[in-house]
């Protein structure tokens, strides 16, 4: 082996490294509340109410969760996106925990156990829009248990946004 080809494997080792630590360690999980019953139109459109909370959240990150949720669904593409309410469906999310945790905690632990952990349980409720009736509701799950100086609570807002959007385009997406 040569230097270069050595120098040149320990620089990808360095970058694998950094990445894997720059993106956060978390989770995220669903659990059906009540399956979803048919829709008794085509549409595939979806509208996102403006999310709630039960508990304590910034503004900001009830903000943020809709804006990445909206745009998440936007690249799905299994789904048209309306925003102003004239999707088939309507998702309404409420966050019902919030918990940022201890960053410190996190990158002192370097992410073994849950010490420090952050997590966010989001409740979603899917509406018929002619109807107005529920037909469906979920509970996902996301959390950060490690990252570079503790990780962001974005993973968290990811994983459990992300639990969302497959559900969403299984149920209602192009079959």
């Amino acid at each position: 082996m040569t230097r270069r080809s050595l120098g040149n494997i320990i620089t990808l080792c360095f970058f694998v490294f950094i990445a894997t630590t720059l993106t956060g360690c978390g989770t995220g999980s669903t659990a059906v509340i009540k399956p979803v019953s048919d829709l008794k139109n085509n549409s595939r459109s979806v509208s996102v109410n403006e999310v709630s909370s039960k508990v304590a959240v910034p503004e900001k990150a009830l903000e943020q969760i809709r804006r990445v949720l909206i745009n998440r669904l936007k690249n799905n593409r299994a789904v048209d996106v309306v925003t102003d309410g004239d999707g088939a469906v309507i998702l309404d999310v409420e966050v019902i925990r919030f918990e940022t945790g201890d960053q410190l905690a996190r990158w002192v632990s370097g992410g073994g156990g849950e010490m420090g952990k952050g997590e966010i349980i989001l409740e979603t409720t899917y509406i018929d829009s002619r109807s107005r009736q529920e037909i469906g509701k979920i509970k996902t799950h996301g959390d950060i248990l490690a990252g570079f100086f503790g990780g962001s609570m974005d993973t968290a807002y990811s994983n459990s946004i992300q639990e969302i959007v497959e559900y969403t385009a299984e149920k209602f997406g192009d079959r």
